[in-house]
């Protein structure tokens, strides 16, 4: 399992070019998973299947949610100091052009 990140790295990488941060952020996911398994004393990948639902479960908490910058029912507001600013209401459309422009 020492290999599996560098090889899913190189993957991602080289033969998918994904873009730095994308790659960046699945190595970050990965190790954290790796982590995980390690201290559960996981060392095959035939053992890794019925431990990520925890893991996925022990991240859920350790992780802040995605959706804090969903508007708010009541408000209309972020619902989190992790939004960097509420989000606009739209008070007017703009005009579409006539279709000869």
């Amino acid at each position: 399992m020492e290999t599996a990140l560098d090889d899913f790295m190189h993957h991602c990488r080289i033969e998918r070019r994904l873009a730095p941060l994308t790659c960046s952020a699945y190595e970050r996911d990965v190790a954290a998973c790796l982590r995980f398994l390690q201290a559960d004393g996981i060392g095959s990948w035939s053992e890794v299947r019925p431990h990520l639902r925890r893991f996925l479960a022990d991240e859920a908490t350790h992780r802040p949610t995605r959706r804090c910058c969903q508007p708010n029912a009541t408000t209309g507001t972020g619902t989190s100091s992790l939004c960097p600013k509420p989000p606009v209401p739209i008070t007017s459309w703009p005009l579409a052009l006539p279709p000869q422009q």
